[in-house]
């Protein structure tokens, strides 16, 4: 897939997308991480991601795959943060990430998250809360 880049260069001038860098940066607080935490997490050098934040260096796919790696992300969650993907909605976002978390756990793990979310619907009904009937498209 060739994807762009996300800084663009005017002249001497790079041009950043601090949306992507203040999006990493709600995630690395998510984590209780510094930015060298994630930096060794995503087996990528402090300095390559010092260059993304400065915008010396435009953020791509490998990048993007490093950093979902380490956040445990779905590499498309990333992609829509740098914008080398258009945006979707955010139950379409929650639905993909919970897709991908799901899959990434052993079969008996996923039958427990199925029964917590059974769980959870039912003690939410319980309690006088909306609970969408799934059911029903909107």
């Amino acid at each position: 897939m060739n994807l762009p880049k996300l800084s663009k260069s005017v002249g001497n001038l790079t041009i950043v997308n601090t949306k992507f860098t203040l999006w990493l940066d709600k995630e690395l607080d998510k984590h209780n991480w510094s930015r060298a935490d994630l930096s060794r997490e995503a087996k990528i050098s402090q300095a390559a991601l010092s260059h993304v934040y400065s915008g010396k260096r435009g953020v791509g796919k490998d990048l993007c795959d490093s950093i979902a790696r380490a956040l445990r992300l779905p590499p498309d969650v990333v992609y829509r943060a740098a914008g080398l993907l258009p945006p979707v909605s955010k139950e379409t976002q929650e639905i993909r990430e919970l897709s991908y978390l799901f899959d990434a756990l052993p079969e008996q793990r996923k039958s427990d998250l199925l029964d917590f979310a059974r769980h959870l619907v039912t003690l939410t009904s319980k309690r006088g809360e909306n609970v969408k009937d799934a059911t029903k498209k909107t």
